[in-house]
């Protein structure tokens, strides 16, 4: 991401940040959690998450400069590929230590594929993870990665549980208990692969139902 991409990536989720003139980040920016914060939140009431080119199996690049139009340049989201990988070019270009992680989904009777990408942050030793790519079940904020801590994302309430095999288990709060989101033991490969079947297999969650958030508007996809 160049600067001028960095510059209309801000302007593009409203977000003025000290220390950033014109997409060039200066001695004075500070990559803290409260910019982390920020930047989380800004990206995710600008551009949504959306799986419209997944529903109707157009193509996808997650080439940086095709993401970079396809969600800066137009008035478009995408998916948690796309989304999150915005996510990860502007906090890299930032200064943030930023990795991308792939993550198992628990949302149905059987774990998935390492399916879904999220982004892990590290600051002062502490690790974070942001996704703004997760429907309607997208923290508004980051998570910090401790175990049997209950954390709040604006009106949402997270946990991270360790659990045999699959490693860390994100979950969150609702009137029911407690609901399993996703998994990681932070692997970082193959994310081209693992985007694949997300998008194409047609038992995959994704590209069966028709997602916008965060207006949270779903269409079950035709038989």
């Amino acid at each position: 991401m160049s600067p001028l991409q960095l510059k209309q990536y801000l302007d593009k989720t409203g977000l003025a940040l000290p220390g950033v003139d014109n997409g060039k980040v200066t001695t004075e920016f500070v990559a803290d959690s409260v910019c982390l914060a920020l930047l989380q939140k800004a990206q995710h009431q600008a551009i949504p998450f959306e799986n419209f080119d997944v529903f109707t199996g157009g193509a996808i690049s997650l080439k940086q400069e095709a993401r970079f139009e396809k969600l800066v340049s137009h008035p478009r989201g995408g998916y948690c590929f796309e989304v999150n990988g915005l996510l990860l070019d502007a906090l890299t270009n930032l200064g943030f230590q930023a990795e991308p992680k792939l993550a198992r989904v628990h949302l149905g009777d059987t774990p998935s594929g390492r399916s879904h990408q999220v982004t892990l942050v590290t600051i002062d030793e502490e690790r974070w993870i942001v996704d703004v790519g997760f429907g309607s079940h997208t923290p508004r904020a980051p998570i910090k990665v401790v175990v049997d801590v209950e954390q709040h994302a604006d009106f949402q309430l997270f946990r991270f549980v360790e659990v045999e095999d699959y490693g860390y288990l994100l979950q969150r709060r609702n009137e029911d208990g407690w609901m399993d989101l996703y998994t990681s033991i932070w692997h970082l490969l193959g994310r081209e692969i693992s985007s694949m079947p997300t998008t194409t297999h047609p038992q995959a969650r994704i590209p069966s139902l028709l997602n916008l958030s965060p207006q949270l508007w779903r269409l079950k996809k035709a038989a």
